[in-house]
């Protein structure tokens, strides 16, 4: 029992420092924002220089929508929100678009991809999409490379999420930041930069 616990804490330290090491910060002058409530359901977004956004897609949100009504407070934004855990938002106001329905890499069941997502709500010729991501470790499996509509998005916020099963991070923190990394800057600056 002792051996195994040992192993599990060695293997997660390595996954920490490859997650560490994945993680590419870029230097920015852009001002970062807090919006939203402090703690869980705020979250830290760059300040763009062209700050209009034509949607929020904000997938996770439980019962909880202080990000959804900071950000449009702030930036007279619509929500598309995304949660398959929950059957409705408890006052709900009219610019918040609510969908029970989660997100995934792959059509199924009760999860679409952020693509279909996209189409669906008419946003295929968007380019000044938000999404705030907060899908408790499904948030690994949606970044590849059948993510069509990515370059649609000016900034992503994401909180990633690590669980007691550690074996199967590795792979997916380097296919992940791959393929984030691998974004041509002057598609998608604002994940860059929110890291800086």
């Amino acid at each position: 029992m002792e051996d195994q616990r040992r192993l599990y804490e060695k293997k997660f330290i390595e996954t920490c420092r490859f997650l560490k090491k994945s993680i590419v910060p870029h230097k920015t002058n852009l001002k970062k924002v807090r919006v939203g409530r402090r703690g869980d359901g705020g979250y830290v977004m760059c300040q763009l220089q062209d700050d209009t956004y034509d949607a929020l897609y904000s997938y996770g949100s439980d019962d909880n929508i202080t990000f959804e009504k900071s950000f449009y407070e702030q930036y007279g934004t619509s929500s598309y929100v995304y949660d398959h855990t929950i059957e409705k938002i408890t006052n709900k106001p009219e610019y918040i678009n609510f969908f029970k329905e989660g997100v995934a890499s792959t059509k199924r069941e009760s999860l679409d991809t952020i693509d279909n997502h996209i189409i669906k709500n008419g946003h295929t010729d968007s380019k000044k999409l938000i999404a705030q991501i907060d899908v408790e470790g499904a948030e690994w499996f949606l970044f590849n490379e059948n993510f069509k509509y990515i370059d649609n998005f000016s900034q992503l916020i994401i909180e990633f999420h690590i669980f007691k099963d550690v074996t199967l991070y590795e792979k997916l923190i380097k296919k992940t930041f791959e393929f984030l990394n691998e974004l041509p800057s002057s598609s998608f600056t604002s994940y860059r930069q929110v890291l800086g």
